[in-house]
């Protein structure tokens, strides 16, 4: 064998992992509630590009299973906010340490009705919810020092305030199954971040993703409407290259997420929806495309023929685009 053989042979070298198509099936008609790591940000987003109906981590990213537990507890069980976790952060910027950043007010009475909001517009939905997805990010979060309570996020706040631990397998799955049991009526993915958490070493990295697979394994086993899809996995040794990721090596580039995307496609949606994303696919590239001369006749001849197809879509609400073509077609007459 030739040396360029060779080496093509090893770039090509992958080990598949296999997903079998789960029983369970999403439609386009289902509406689908994502909460946890960056990687349930990245999932949602395209299955909200997709057409469906997707609320994706309303209240921010957050990574423990602990604190995804809570924020389900809260919309499932009218749990009451916790209000020791509260603070200012500066002047006029309240956080609460069970939510991300992105949830902020200028006072502490704001916070506690923006979040009471949140609580009952995320709860509203996941009542007519089909599917639930969360993805679990590390074992590892903090305690709040002077009330040993877990916090979801720190807020760069000082690191002597807080207390690092490890979730056991255990307390996780233990936890989990007290909110999954109030979630019987709906079907639940759940899926281990391929995000790597590296900020204390590669080592504890995998002593926390192996814990998560643990519980998730558990979890599967121990409930019927529970299925596990492994983006973890595929991620470590399905696409095992560096070629895969961002420049951080952390997080899986757009290539990996659209590669897991697409397992997860096959794994999950029905043959309705697998049709229609070929469809919508096609359109949605052309709904991306950049003319190179915005008032030409054959630009407007394209919008034309574009707003056409949209026509004749019938699975889903496309007036939002159809809008956005026909001013343009009214800037270029």
């Amino acid at each position: 064998m030739q040396l360029a053989d060779w080496i093509l042979k090893i770039m090509l070298a992958k080990t598949d992992i296999q997903t079998d198509p789960s029983k369970e099936k999403v439609s386009l008609k289902d509406s689908i509630l994502l909460l946890g790591s960056c990687f349930s940000d990245e999932i949602g987003s395209l299955l909200v590009e997709n057409k469906l109906y997707a609320l994706v981590n309303p209240f921010g990213t957050v990574f423990h299973p602990l604190s995804i537990v809570q924020l389900l507890k809260y919309c499932l069980s009218k749990q009451k906010l916790d209000l020791d976790l509260l603070f200012e952060k500066e002047a006029d910027i309240w956080l609460h340490h069970e939510f991300s950043s992105k949830v902020y007010a200028e006072s502490r009475e704001k916070l506690v009705d923006e979040i009471e909001k949140q609580i009952d517009s995320t709860r509203a939905f996941l009542q007519c919810s089909s599917w639930v997805i969360l993805t679990l990010g590390t074992a590892k979060g903090y305690l709040l020092k002077k009330n040993g309570k877990m916090v979801a996020n720190c807020h760069k706040r000082d690191s002597d305030l807080f207390q690092s631990v490890v979730s056991d397998k255990d307390l996780i799955v233990n936890v989990f199954a007290e909110a999954l049991s109030l979630l019987k009526d709906k079907k639940v993915i759940l899926t281990v971040s391929p995000v790597r958490h590296v900020k204390d070493g590669l080592q504890e990295n995998s002593i926390s993703k192996s814990i998560l697979r643990l519980a998730c394994h558990e979890l599967e086993a121990s409930f019927s409407n529970v299925h596990y899809f492994p983006s973890y996995e595929i991620m470590m040794d399905d696409l095992r290259d560096y070629r895969f990721y961002k420049k951080d090596l952390i997080h899986p580039n757009d290539v990996a997420v659209e590669y897991i995307w697409d397992r997860f496609s096959n794994t999950f949606f029905d043959d309705s929806l697998i049709i229609f994303l070929k469809k919508w696919k096609k359109i949605k590239a052309r709904l991306e495309h950049k003319p190179l001369f915005t008032n030409s006749k054959s630009h407007f001849t394209f919008l034309e023929r574009l707003l056409e197809d949209l026509d004749r879509v019938e699975e889903v609400n496309v007036e939002e685009e159809k809008s956005w073509i026909m001013k343009k077609l009214e800037r270029i007459k």
